[in-house]
């Protein structure tokens, strides 16, 4: 890899990590110490965003790795990353969880509201936690043990289980991607009689072209370079470069939050200034009362 490639990915992952680690953290704590924001498409996210703070603390392994023009060997990667594979492997499935919850909530309104919220949750995230569990599980196992200039979640695997992770995630992303166009399906028929479900799809609309652009495209070249035979410092050079929209991914929703929804703007300035206003009391529509803060 030369040496201006590697400088350019430390440097767009060492601004990812900062904004990613800031704005992960404050969702977090906004959703969990805010009682009008607390739901159970709330805690699914809160999850995923946990999930995530993971997944950009091990870009400081990156940061290193290209600055010192080092190298790790995979097996060294791997027991120090196993916790951020684990984590890759819960938020990328449990996207698809949070979209699946407000199809429930859509179709199945009554049912949904008479489920327990921890109850709930723990089912939801079952999935994830298993298929997450069982990569790391797989990953033990590995007896190749190369040399590596880079140090992440796909890289840190074996070749064969790394093409598993690659199409099983291009799947859960495939499945996110129906759900989406279901939902903006159900919400453009509703929007033509009321103007918050015609805001709602507008909502998801943006959400799923921020989800194209930075999950599945980034996952979906990953996955082609690594079925195509792609290894070594080939791949490494791929990944390194393409990380850039994986790091989008899992910056982003506590900043389109912010952008788009009033209240959590205001919780989060209430933060660091105590004279912009009282306590924000959230105010949401019954049809989209437990929709995922992502789609506000």
């Amino acid at each position: 890899m030369q040496r201006w490639n590697q400088i350019f990915i430390a440097s767009h992952k060492s601004i990812f990590i900062l904004l990613g680690m800031f704005g992960n953290i404050h969702l977090i704590y906004i959703i969990l110490t805010t009682s009008s924001f607390r739901s159970k498409a709330s805690y699914l996210q809160c999850i995923q965003s946990f999930a995530q703070v993971f997944c950009i603390l091990n870009s400081c392994i990156d940061v290193y790795l290209m600055l010192t023009d080092s190298v790790i060997l995979r097996q060294t990667c791997f027991n120090i990353t196993f916790s951020t594979v684990f984590c890759y492997c819960v938020q990328s499935t449990i996207m698809f969880f949070i979209l699946l919850d407000i199809l429930i909530l859509v179709v199945f309104p009554v049912a949904h509201r008479n489920t327990g919220t921890l109850k709930y949750v723990l089912i939801m995230s079952t999935i994830p936690f298993i298929w997450g569990a069982a990569v790391v599980t797989i990953g033990y196992q590995a007896e190749e043990n190369p040399t590596l200039h880079l140090c992440n979640y796909f890289i840190a695997l074996q070749r064969p289980l790394r093409r598993v992770l690659a199409s099983a995630t291009v799947i859960s992303n495939t499945f996110s991607l129906v759900v989406f166009v279901i939902l903006i399906s159900i919400f453009w028929k509703k929007g033509k009689t009321s103007n918050e479900s015609s805001k709602t799809m507008r909502h998801l609309k943006f959400s799923a072209i921020i989800f194209i652009i930075s999950n599945y495209l980034s996952v979906f070249v990953i996955n082609a370079f690594i079925l195509y035979g792609y290894a070594g410092d080939e791949l490494n050079g791929v990944i390194g470069n393409i990380s850039i929209f994986s790091m989008i991914s899992f910056t982003h929703t506590f900043y389109t939050i912010i952008w788009r929804s009033k209240d959590y703007r205001k919780r989060f300035f209430r933060m660091y200034c105590t004279a912009y206003g009282p306590s924000v009391t959230m105010v949401v529509p019954t049809a989209l009362k437990n929709t995922p803060p992502s789609d506000n």
